[in-house]
């Protein structure tokens, strides 16, 4: 009867451990396809706030590529906040024309 409860367990544990590993694997999947689905969309930068400025960040990086002589307090107050949040670009023409926009 004791080698009977101790088999009955061992399965336990053992289906719990499985559905757990098939959870984790679920939710790991779930995130990269969000994170497929902003690479699908193509963006190739992010415009935002560095260090008081408007700068222009390659998508997904810390450190911009360029910090333009724009500060974030001379913006209107929705703009300020679009660029606190950060603006994702898909293309260099969509790119040229906010940096012209805020130039």
């Amino acid at each position: 009867m004791k080698h009977k409860l101790i088999l009955v367990l061992t399965m336990c544990l053992s289906i719990g451990v499985l559905i757990g590993a098939v959870l984790k694997q679920e939710n790991s999947e779930q995130k990269n396809i969000s994170d497929s689905e902003n690479t699908a969309v193509g963006y190739k930068y992010t415009v935002k706030e560095y260090n008081g400025n408007v700068a222009v960040f390659s998508f997904g990086s810390t450190y911009p590529i360029e910090v333009l002589e724009c500060p974030l307090k001379s913006l209107p107050d929705n703009e300020a906040q679009r660029l606190t949040a950060g603006i994702d670009i898909q293309t260099d023409d969509e790119l040229q024309q906010l940096i012209e926009a805020y130039d």
